[in-house]
């Protein structure tokens, strides 16, 4: 093969001849090169010759018949606008209700068998958000070490949840601190990402 013919299919005018007017496939044209499908592909795609990639410029005369045949009958009904698609489409809260329903637990695509951990369990459950909220304003959003009022203030155990899980959400073993003092509390662990686990 010689080495004029290898660069070739780098050129528009020999591909727009080859691929449109001689009607070679993409395959043949690999096989003439010496070069993969792939090269051939792109390099069309590249000159906007491919008529299989969106956006190309041209289009086969057979693709554009193919086309035509199978949208030939083909009535679409009035009630649906196919541009619109759902826009516009009220959903009632019973229906809401019955989609939510059908895709809880078991029900969902991602269930893994229920893994998630109780601690992330209770970290996301209303009754401890407002625990945690009400423990804020006693402290009235100020570290109960330093003094540092607002900012991102955490919710600190005392008696750390591993050892002890019913004093959780008991009053006398939270204290509200900031980031630094609560990195101090916990040398060991990030605090900024642990507590999402």
């Amino acid at each position: 093969m010689g080495e004029k013919l290898k660069w070739l299919y780098k050129d528009k005018v020999w591909l727009e001849q080859k691929y449109i007017v001689e009607k070679l496939s993409q395959k043949e044209i690999a096989k003439i090169c010496n070069v993969s499908y792939g090269c051939i592909q792109k390099n069309l795609t590249k000159h906007g010759l491919n008529p299989g990639v969106k956006g190309s410029r041209y289009q086969r005369e057979e693709t554009k018949e193919k086309i035509r045949l199978l949208n030939t009958g083909k009535k679409h009904s009035k009630e649906i606008n196919l541009t619109k698609g759902r826009k516009g489409h009220i959903v009632t809260e019973e229906m809401r209700r019955k989609i939510s329903e059908s895709r809880l637990g078991e029900k969902h695509p991602l269930w893994k068998g229920g893994v998630t951990s109780l601690r992330r369990l209770l970290v996301g459950s209303a009754k401890y958000k407002a625990f945690r909220s009400k423990m804020f304003k006693r402290d009235n959003y100020m570290c109960q070490n330093c003094g540092h009022i607002g900012g991102y203030i955490h919710l600190h155990h005392i008696i750390p949840q591993s050892k002890n899980k019913d004093l959780i959400m008991n009053e006398n073993n939270v204290k509200a601190l900031c980031l630094d003092c609560h990195a101090e509390e916990h040398p060991n662990i990030n605090v900024v990402h642990a507590w999402v686990r």
